[in-house]
């Protein structure tokens, strides 16, 4: 659009004051032509140039405020507690005969998600990515999958909000000769800042060693990372 103004605004007096044999415009109307359609022409441009310092600064704005509100999230570990209200569950299924898939084992600590940005989180999802079985105790386990609980009660988190995960493995109901088995486990989180309309994505990872004592478990997360996946932006 500006380069087809600019264009008018060349070719304009040059046809205006353009000598014809015909005499069609005289020299003295052309110029007064000129002079007219400049000053409006001048017009526009400042009034465009106006209005596009005016979108530069509410385009500068709208992403400050978008970087100084931006929620960001953290991890940390803690005992496991019966009083937060703000829980989901990561639940590994095995489909194996020695382990009952319905009576899952809760592990005596929880993973800790935390908002530490100073925006609110909204539309928060979580999908669980990647589950391994890296390695087993019993000869037939040969894959293990996840699912994650609770995510219709817990997608939005407010500004220092905490999110709360258990993790539960399937009951093993038979005896094996083997004592360790190793999970490995990626979860993507994704969601939006209140004042962004850009979404954020972010990869929680993490190893769970489960080990065999008599007819109890204990485990163990390691490996533990959240990182960023990128972002996405929705239009503007």
């Amino acid at each position: 659009m500006l380069i087809v103004f600019l264009l008018i605004v060349l070719v304009f007096p040059c046809v205006i004051l353009l000598k014809s044999p015909l005499g069609m415009i005289p020299e003295d109307i052309g110029l007064a032509v000129v002079s007219y359609g400049g000053s409006i022409m001048g017009g526009f441009l400042t009034l465009y140039g106006v209005w596009w310092t005016i979108d530069a600064n509410r385009v500068q704005q709208k992403e400050e405020r978008e970087l100084e509100y931006r929620p960001l999230l953290k991890f940390d570990v803690c005992e496991y507690q019966h009083r937060f209200q703000q829980v989901g569950e990561i639940i590994y299924l095995f489909n194996n005969e020695y382990f009952s898939d319905s009576q899952p084992v809760y592990m005596d600590k929880m993973i800790v998600l935390e908002n530490v940005g100073r925006g609110e989180i909204i539309e928060l999802h979580y999908s669980m990515h990647k589950t391994e079985l890296v390695s087993s105790c019993v000869d037939s386990l040969k894959e293990a999958t996840a699912c994650f609980l609770g995510e219709q009660y817990i997608n939005t988190m407010p500004v220092n909000g905490q999110i709360y995960i258990i993790l539960g493995i399937p009951q093993l109901i038979k005896k094996c000769q083997g004592k360790l088995i190793i999970l490995s486990t990626d979860m993507e989180i994704k969601y939006k800042g209140a004042f962004s309309e850009k979404e954020y994505n972010q990869k929680l990872s993490f190893c769970l060693s489960v080990e065999i004592v008599e007819d109890h478990y204990k485990m163990n997360l390691y490996n533990m990372s959240l990182g960023s996946t990128g972002l996405h932006s929705y239009a503007e």
